[in-house]
């Protein structure tokens, strides 16, 4: 528990930090994410897709929306549970896939929730969005040049 609290005071300090990167990531797809509060075997799960690797999520990054035609930004600051281990904020995103019909996914919300392990790594990301997930995979799969 003292160790929680420890890195719960180092979280509210760099989070700032963390989640500049973490959504510079998604808009630039840099897969440069701060892999150091994140556990190798960290599960990111989204409404279409689950990868239970921190390598395999940073490759995701670099192949999903072009940054000159797509935006992210923060919604809500983000909150602690302490007692959950659990930190959770909200974007909002849309733009251009880096895919060669150009797909335009509309803009939508998404809830973020972080899950921290027992020695203060995230363990686990959740997303949860404000479209359907097959709206998402419909606009995946509609070209828009």
């Amino acid at each position: 528990m003292v160790y929680w609290q420890g890195w719960l005071l180092y979280f509210r300090y760099y989070y700032v930090r963390f989640l500049n990167s973490f959504l510079e990531t998604l808009l630039l797809e840099k897969g440069d994410i701060s892999t150091e509060i994140f556990r190798d075997n960290c599960e990111f799960t989204d409404p279409t897709n689950s990868v239970s690797s921190l390598a395999k999520y940073q490759k995701a990054l670099t192949i999903l929306f072009n940054p000159e035609q797509s935006f992210v930004e923060l919604v809500t600051p983000l909150e602690i549970d302490v007692p959950k281990r659990e930190i959770t904020g909200r974007i909002r995103s849309g733009g251009v896939l880096k895919l060669p019909w150009n797909p335009r996914i509309s803009s939508y919300e998404s809830t973020i929730k972080w899950k921290i392990d027992d020695d203060g790594l995230i363990e686990s990301q959740i997303q949860q969005w404000s479209i359907p997930a097959s709206q998402a995979l419909r606009e995946t799969f509609t070209p828009s040049f």
